[in-house]
């Protein structure tokens, strides 16, 4: 009995890492396909003293940053459909990033797509 469950047991953690995967594959073709990564990537780069600063911030930084705010998901969708402009709201990667504004992208993203996106990246903190 026990061989079996733990037969089991394997079994759904495989069944969990694949569809992890696929998750993680289908969200970046997505990004590239609406050039999200032309300026975002997954990992901030290594730090040195004549790198540049990237172009826009990792998606796990823009995760942790953003853990544990409830309305963060539905924030951040908004501010991919319609940018931050030159409000003092979208200068809180300033510093950080070589242009702290993001452009609108509604028309190259539709709102589900957005939001699904969202909800990936904002999943990387975990």
């Amino acid at each position: 009995m026990r061989v079996l469950f733990a037969a089991l047991f394997i079994a759904a953690g495989q069944r969990l890492a694949y569809g992890a995967d696929a998750l993680r594959e289908e969200m970046l073709n997505l990004a590239n396909d609406k050039s999200c990564s032309l300026c975002h990537s997954i990992e901030s780069p290594k730090a040195s003293a004549d790198r540049l600063l990237p172009f826009a911030p990792a998606w796990k930084d823009i995760a942790r940053k953003y853990r544990g705010q409830k309305e963060a998901e539905d924030r951040l969708t908004r501010i991919v459909l319609g940018g931050t402009g030159a409000s003092p709201d979208g200068r809180h990667w300033q510093n950080k990033v070589r242009d702290p504004f993001m452009l609108s992208n509604a028309s190259e993203i539709s709102e589900v797509d957005a939001r699904r996106l969202m909800h990936w990246i904002l999943s990387l903190d975990q």
